[in-house]
């Protein structure tokens, strides 16, 4: 994690610290997942033993999509929820899609998140000598076993879940949240998406195209899955 210049004691004149740190996600050793985003919950705990700072500290947290993106655009896909889990503590979640990758490419800022720690402008002095005393932060990233996706099944798999063909959440989207599986499946096999909270896509089932290489879907049961060819 790197912090702007000048970040250090907050004082009147420099009421906020920012921090910058990059996310990735890796396929697990073996597994059968094969697509290019991956479901990731991100934790950023904020600690202090002056409770009365912990109160008083303004903290934010914005995953950087790529720009134009509904992701980008929509701060319940960006922006962390933050809770005071204690008296000395405060803590931002936010369980979304991030990038499968292997390393951190210079200026790559599709994974750069921007945090932000600080106290509300026009605090006086006298007031912020209350606040005196140390935080510090910890990150994780780590799976939301609890967050519900859906996946494509069909005569292809037995109609069965499985992981080879779990979708992911679309975060290049310009313009709405959408489910998506890219790769190929045999053509004239019948297809659907299922999501595990019970929701199937609308009937009837797709038959495959030939040369498919994806299947995309709103989530909603009133809509059917549509697809992508390399024709």
């Amino acid at each position: 994690m790197t912090g702007a210049e000048g970040n250090g004691l907050i004082t009147p004149d420099h009421l906020t610290n920012t921090y910058n740190f990059n996310i990735q996600g890796k396929k697990a050793e073996g597994s059968a997942f094969t697509q290019p985003y991956i479901l990731a919950k991100l934790t950023v705990t904020v600690t202090s033993e002056n409770t009365a700072l912990i109160d008083a500290l303004q903290t934010n947290a914005t995953i950087g999509y790529k720009e134009g993106t509904y992701f980008a655009n929509t701060a319940g896909q960006n922006s962390l929820n933050w809770t005071e889990t204690d008296a000395n503590t405060k803590t931002g979640t936010l369980s979304t899609y991030i990038y499968v990758g292997d390393g951190f490419e210079a200026g790559d800022a599709y994974k750069a998140v921007t945090l932000s720690i600080g106290l509300a402008d026009g605090i006086s002095a006298e007031s912020l000598l209350a606040l005196a005393g140390d935080y510090s932060v910890s990150i994780s990233l780590t799976d939301d076993e609890s967050y519900q996706v859906a996946h494509v099944v069909g005569s292809m798999n037995g109609w069965a879940v499985s992981d080879q063909y779990e979708m992911v959440m679309n975060i290049e989207a310009t313009d709405k949240l959408e489910w998506m599986w890219l790769g190929s499946i045999p053509a004239g096999n019948e297809i659907k998406a299922k999501h595990e909270n019970g929701t199937w896509s609308a009937d009837p089932n797709l038959q495959v195209p030939e040369n498919l290489t994806g299947v995309y879907w709103t989530g909603n049961g009133t809509d059917a899955i549509t697809t992508s060819t390399s024709n």
